[in-house]
């Protein structure tokens, strides 16, 4: 009776049709309350309803589904009954629960192997309810970038689940990469010929295809091959806009992906493609995801094209939106620390000093209380740097005497004090205040002046109170120089 239902759902003919029409549409419709049509592929149909029931067939892709009896008792070849949303298969859902794309990789990671521990202790470790969790944490680890442990991932969700069906899909787009990075090209390109066989059975331009395609992608990125990488992310774009229409996040990303490949090839009509692709999934970002990181990471991704492209004020505006999208959020951290870095140098290519010292000022803020005292060092000497890059006559006139004469502080106390000040105080603030000062022949001023010029000419002085100050130092200028930095 089970076999002439598949084959009722499955087969053609007037019974099937019958079957269709009068009860199962007219059913399902009255249940879900929403209109029900007879377009699903029926080898998905054939593994949605087998895991849904517990009635399993020979897995194979030789069902001819033009028949009105695909099946037959014999293709029959285990039964387990299935029980519907117990309490644990509730948890399993809550913990699989989300898009893991969109999720951060440690909470992905995170909610995957919970959900695999539960599943597992419900199912047993060996039951193919585990497969789909192990294809995830496949595809999860490729994009990571951890490929041994996405090939592990990806092995283990094909020796458990069926071959023909969509989690198999999933998993071999995973080996593909996972291969490749090992060196086996052969692995790699058999797993990219069984996924796209097993997508193809299951009714062709499907997002699992996508993974393939975008899977071999991959591959071919990893070995130093990118036009052949080209090729395949192409038709991963193609397919996915197919499917999903133009403005869906999920083509954006498969923009971005090409994005980059067209930018590693380097030359002038290859970035240009690069940028308008980029371009082209930020004008999704924007709309379907205004505040997320992915947009920001867009934004930022965008500026460093600009930037290389000599376009430095267009750089600025992605990275001041970037920002903006970080301090919305609360997403700040080390994102909006670098962002902040990011604009200080492209708006000093642009000229815009003020713009520059700004950003850095603000970076100055955000770093100084932390234990990093490189990275605070850095900041400094990037500020003070900037400033004194861009000068008056009169500011000038000072730094070029300062640099002729080789003037040094030994003065400890001295050399600690101005410390301080950088340390507790906007550097660019100080160093303007400094500067007015000694062009009015301030004596004070000039020697402050005189001991940033070595805290910046000097790599070995250290920005941090209590470090010994470096004796006799080399300040390597020259004479008649416009400006000594």
């Amino acid at each position: 009776m089970a076999v002439d239902f598949f084959n009722l759902l499955l087969g053609s003919g007037p019974a099937s049709d019958e079957f269709w029409a009068d009860t199962l549409i007219p059913t399902a419709e009255e249940m879900f309350g929403v209109p029900i049509e007879r377009d699903v592929p029926p080898a998905l149909l054939l593994a949605a309803v087998s895991d849904a029931t517990g009635f399993t067939f020979h897995d194979t892709d030789e069902y001819d589904f033009t028949q009105s009896a695909p099946l037959s008792l014999a293709k029959l070849v285990d039964v387990r009954p299935r029980t519907h949303c117990p309490p644990i298969v509730n948890d399993v859902t809550l913990l699989l629960g989300g898009n893991p794309a969109r999720m951060a990789p440690s909470e992905a990671k995170q909610r995957l192997n919970l959900a695999l521990d539960v599943a597992g202790r419900r199912h047993g470790v060996t039951s193919s309810l585990l497969a789909p969790i192990f294809a995830q944490l496949a595809v999860l680890h490729v994009r990571s970038g951890e490929h041994h442990a996405a090939g592990l991932y990806a092995r283990a969700a094909l020796g458990l689940g069926r071959k023909f069906h969509g989690t198999s899909v999933l998993a071999y787009s995973a080996l593909i990469p996972a291969a490749f990075s090992a060196g086996d090209t052969e692995l790699g390109s058999m797993a990219f010929k069984h996924g796209m066989r097993v997508g193809q059975w299951l009714g062709g331009a499907s997002l699992a295809l996508v993974h393939v395609q975008a899977g071999m992608s991959l591959g071919y990125t990893i070995i130093g091959s990118p036009h052949q990488a080209i090729e395949h992310r192409a038709r991963a774009a193609d397919m996915a806009t197919r499917l999903l229409g133009t403005k869906h996040v999920f083509v954006a990303g498969q923009h971005q992906a090409a994005a980059d490949l067209h930018w590693s090839l380097g030359g002038a009509d290859q970035r240009v493609e690069a940028v308008n692709l980029q371009v082209a999934a930020l004008r999704v970002f924007m709309v379907a995801e205004p505040t997320s990181p992915r947009t920001a990471d867009c934004l930022v991704k965008l500026a460093t094209m600009n930037k290389a492209m000599g376009r430095p004020g267009e750089a600025v505006a992605n990275l001041t939106a970037a920002l903006k999208i970080h301090r919305d959020v609360g997403t700040g951290g080390t994102e909006a620390e670098d962002i902040l870095w990011a604009i200080a140098e492209a708006a000093e290519d642009d000229g815009d000093v003020s713009l520059a010292v700004e950003a850095l000022e603000e970076l100055h803020g955000l770093v100084r209380g932390g234990d990093d005292m490189e990275r605070v060092q850095d900041v400094i000497k990037r500020v003070l740097r900037v400033r004194l890059n861009h000068t008056t006559a009169e500011e000038r006139s000072v730094l070029t005497r300062i640099a002729e004469q080789r003037h040094m502080v030994t003065d400890e106390g001295v050399m600690g004090e101005v410390i301080g000040e950088l340390l507790d105080n906007p550097p660019g603030q100080y160093l303007d205040q400094l500067l007015r000062r000694a062009v009015e022949m301030d004596a004070e001023a000039y020697d402050r002046v005189v001991t940033i010029h070595q805290l910046v000419t000097l790599d070995e002085i250290l920005i941090d109170k209590g470090k010994e100050v470096v004796e006799e130092p080399d300040l390597g200028m020259g004479a008649g120089m416009d400006s000594p930095w």
